[in-house]
């Protein structure tokens, strides 16, 4: 018979990543036996009583539970705490209260914003980082080829001297047009790009998402067990046309030797320019789709800061692929950590390399749109019916389902690991789902708790706006230079 369950967090992957990776990485609470005051009821404390006493030592205390005060700072997340990552330090995912910091993207005007137009899209008039944006601001914006720096227009998009053949002062080439993608931008800075050449869904986190002191990477650790078969998947995507392109824009010292505090890396499509299948090896040729830009300039763009050799951009909302026709949307998109192969002389330096991580957060109701992937690969002993056919069809099972109820192969060996969302994009505490199990059938999604406890009953409560938490991401890349042709 049928029976119900809400699916705990992915327990055992996380922690073989743990003992295997001295960097902290995203556990799940286990729920056992917790008091009220975060700890087994076991109090390493002194007794309080004369130090002379044979009883004032470090032995356990096994009496009444504690009286559940919340300690903010200890790594667990009690009472009405929003977040605990173990410091009390403001500024990174969770502040000094142990209250969440605001965060960009989720609609309301907060703390330093200037702008919360929900969402992290930049180019709409609200950056992904909620900034107001507009010309003459002092910072790069999508659609601006310059903003206060020389010579720049007074509507952010031509410096005065570029584009008449003649290297000026503060030109890194002119190359005597405007022409977008051509070697030389609409700023006379040398266009960089380079096109990304492997992606991988990481099991290591990269960024703390949900302010618990870990490095979340849940999405990925859920799938581990099948990313050997997933991969290749994956991998064909990623070598076949139009090519994803990062293009890097307002590098204003062409030697990339000098820090630069403003910068943007764009997210663009490239078709295949030379047809020689050397796309990859830092010799290929690619022109940037034209549904990639709008005027001239990348649609979609990270802005951020080049620092040490490294940069560090985002939060931008982007869309990646993963299978054949399906992209995944990653929320708050953060690309960190990255470092790039510069070689060549120092009056003109060439890329050789991007490789980095992007970090971020899928939210489940995109995913639930997503068909059951796993029965593509029609590999024997995988269930494709439903646990619950007389409300779920088997052909309605879909990618959500087999993240939060887990597949199991031949009814015991995980597939993929049962997870729920682990990161709170809505502020109101994290969502669970509830599924149906079985014998010999597929776990699905039969009602949803919201984060404040609200339940929604029905398989339709999957496409409920209320519920719009997610899971944590993190995607392993790697990006060889290619040219650029217009």
């Amino acid at each position: 018979m049928p029976s119900r369950r809400v699916v705990s967090h992915s327990l055992f992957l996380l922690a073989a990543t743990a003992c295997a990776d001295s960097t902290p990485v995203n556990r799940s609470d286990t729920g056992v036996g917790l008091d009220g005051g975060g700890d087994l009821g076991v109090d390493l404390g002194l007794d309080a009583g004369d130090p002379s006493d044979a009883a004032a030592d470090l032995g356990l205390d096994l009496g009444a539970p504690d009286a559940g005060v919340s300690v903010c700072g200890n790594q667990i997340r009690e009472g009405a705490e929003a977040c605990d990552d173990g410091n009390t330090v403001s500024g990174d995912a969770c502040n000094a209260d142990c209250t969440l910091p605001p965060v960009c993207g989720d609609g309301a005007r907060e703390g330093d914003e200037l702008c919360d137009d929900g969402n992290n899209v930049s180019g709409d008039g609200c950056s992904g980082t909620c900034l107001t944006e507009g010309c003459g601001n002092g910072r790069l914006d999508p659609r601006e080829v310059c903003d206060g720096t020389p010579g720049c227009a007074s509507d952010c998009t031509q410096v005065a001297s570029c584009g008449d053949g003649t290297l000026d002062a503060g030109e890194a080439c002119d190359d005597g047009n405007l022409t977008p993608f051509d070697g030389c931008s609409q700023s006379c800075l040398r266009d960089r790009a380079m096109v990304v050449s492997t992606l991988r869904i990481s099991d290591q986190g990269a960024c703390d998402l949900n302010g618990d002191g870990y490095l979340d990477s849940l999405l990925g650790a859920a799938l581990s067990p099948s990313l050997a078969l997933l991969q290749p998947q994956i991998d064909s995507i990623v070598r076949t046309t139009p090519f994803f392109v990062f293009t890097m824009m307002g590098f204003e010292d062409d030697t990339l030797a000098l820090d630069d505090p403003d910068v943007r890396l764009g997210w663009v499509r490239g078709d295949d320019a030379n047809g020689a299948g050397a796309n990859f090896d830092g010799n290929g040729l690619v022109r940037v789709a034209p549904g990639s830009i709008l005027g001239g300039l990348p649609v979609q763009s990270f802005g951020g800061t080049y620092l040490g050799g490294r940069l560090d951009v985002g939060p931008e909302d982007i869309s990646v692929p993963v299978f054949a026709g399906i992209n995944l949307g990653v929320k708050r998109a953060h690309i960190v950590d990255t470092a790039l192969t510069v070689s060549g002389s120092p009056a003109r330096a060439s890329i050789g390399t991007l490789a980095g991580t992007i970090c971020g957060s899928v939210e489940v109701r995109p995913v639930a749109q997503i068909p059951n992937v796993i029965s593509l690969f029609g590999v024997p002993g995988i269930p494709t019916n439903s646990c619950d056919p007389t409300r779920v069809p088997s052909n309605e099972v879909t990618l959500a389902d087999l993240i939060v109820g887990g597949a199991l192969f031949n009814g015991g060996i995980p597939v993929i690991e049962p997870a729920q969302p682990d990161v709170d994009r809505d502020g109101d505490g994290i969502e669970s789902y509830e599924v149906v199990t079985g014998t010999g059938c597929q776990p699905v999604i039969v009602a949803c708790i919201d984060g404040n406890g609200t339940r929604i009953d029905g398989r339709s409560c999957i496409h409920d706006e209320r519920m719009a938490d997610a899971w944590s991401i993190t995607l392993k890349f790697t990006a060889p230079t290619v040219g650029l042709v217009p």
